[in-house]
């Protein structure tokens, strides 16, 4: 559960607007995963996709 404690203190850090963003698409990506795990191991091996706000 480690993934998920530092995407949600990463979301925190955000202003409202980028919160709504990546949570839309942290969605689209859930989308193509039958399992939220999965979904999440792949943000942690995958940390430059593009959920990352510039």
């Amino acid at each position: 559960m480690q993934a998920m404690e530092k995407l949600t203190t990463e979301l925190h850090s955000l202003s409202e607007m980028d919160r709504r963003h990546v949570v839309s698409i942290l969605a689209e990506i859930a989308n193509g995963y039958d399992d939220f795990n999965d979904m999440l191991i792949y943000l942690e091996f995958y940390p430059n996709h593009k959920i990352l706000i510039s």
